[in-house]
């Protein structure tokens, strides 16, 4: 009998435990709100920090980054005439020229369209914006070592949190699949969904926040066909199966030893200096 996806992402996630608890404790010395602990409540306690010296790094750092990696005004990525067209002997230079001049203009256009695709028209809600999401991004990558981010067919950037996913990879470090784990409010599914996910108004009816369910997205390469197969599981029916040529799921690792899944992070390269300052400033306190 094939496994659940839930039952996939149960098993994957319980092998990772481990590294899981590093980054909750890189996460823990620098930005707690990053990577709680498990069983974390919204209006919970966070553990206590005694320096915000590494954290203040973490913000030079994430802006840094954010500023060389995506300028503000200025595309992050070029878009040029394919070299059989720019080198050729027989094109013109003139019409090469005019290529390059309307690629650039599309570079604008693209540019525009993740700027604003979290401004929805007819509404008053304003989401977080792509260079907002970016800097939680790298955020991510710094503290706890990955980030999973996922561009949507409207153009907007999610960005999940480590303990939202799991990765597996090959011998070669290529992604081989990866599994999201997320709630959802069911009643804002279409009716085939609801059908095939066989929830009923016993769900429905229920308070908000006792009628959220589990959603479970699997990205998984398919080497016969060359392409990146998506399916999406909620109460263990499959409501979902599509193929992409280019996957939809970016995973970021800061460094990737050979043989892992995850990415370890710069806090965690440099762990033992930011415990010793915090353990070393807490012993002053006291």
């Amino acid at each position: 009998m094939k496994d659940s996806l839930e039952s996939q992402f149960r098993r994957k996630d319980a092998e990772r435990s481990e590294i899981l608890d590093r980054a909750r404790q890189c996460a823990a010395l620098t930005r707690p709100w990053i990577l709680p602990e498990v069983g974390q409540t919204p209006n919970g306690k966070m553990p206590e920090v005694f320096t915000s010296l590494p954290s203040r790094g973490i913000a030079n750092l994430e802006g840094r980054l954010l500023t060389a990696l995506y300028p503000p005004g200025t595309p992050f990525f070029r878009l040029q005439p394919a070299s059989r067209i720019k080198y050729s002997p027989d094109v013109d230079a003139d019409k090469v020229r005019s290529f390059s001049n309307a690629l650039a203009i599309q570079e604008l256009l693209m540019m525009s369209r993740l700027e604003t695709a979290d401004i929805k028209s007819g509404s008053n809600r304003r989401k977080t914006g792509f260079r907002s999401r970016k800097r939680t991004a790298i955020t991510q990558i710094l503290v706890t070592g990955d980030v999973l981010e996922q561009f949507t067919d409207d153009y907007q950037l999610r960005v999940f949190r480590r303990d939202q996913y799991v990765t597996c990879r090959d011998s070669s470090q290529n992604v081989k699949y990866h599994i999201i784990c997320e709630k959802i409010d069911p009643t804002g599914l279409p009716q085939q969904l609801l059908e095939a996910a066989d929830i009923g108004a016993d769900i429905l009816d229920k308070p908000y926040d006792e009628r959220e369910v589990e959603l479970y997205t699997r990205c998984i390469w398919n080497p016969i066909s060359r392409t990146w197969v998506v399916e999406q599981e909620i109460n263990k029916h499959i409501v979902n199966i599509s193929e992409e040529p280019v996957s939809p799921f970016m995973a970021t690792p800061y460094e990737l030893a050979p043989g892992e899944d995850y990415g370890r992070g710069f806090v965690e390269a440099n762990l033992g200096d930011v415990r010793s300052l915090n353990e070393l400033n807490e012993r002053l306190l006291d």
